[in-house]
């Protein structure tokens, strides 16, 4: 890969929400959205998990 392009994934910033906490606030804020969301995720994914296995058994 090109050292001039990034490998990274897009940053999703919400205009409103960045005029009226401002555009650092609203990134922060987004990150700890998403990090939740993920968390989440994993959580029900391995809950998921356990029950197909609890049924095998």
């Amino acid at each position: 890969m090109s050292r001039l392009l990034i490998n990274e994934g897009p940053v999703k910033i919400i205009p409103s929400l960045a005029t009226k906490i401002g555009l650092n606030e609203a990134v922060v804020l987004q990150q700890i959205h998403y990090w939740l969301g993920i968390s989440k995720l994993k959580r029900s994914t391995r809950n998921l998990a356990n029950l197909i296995l609890r049924t095998f058994d």
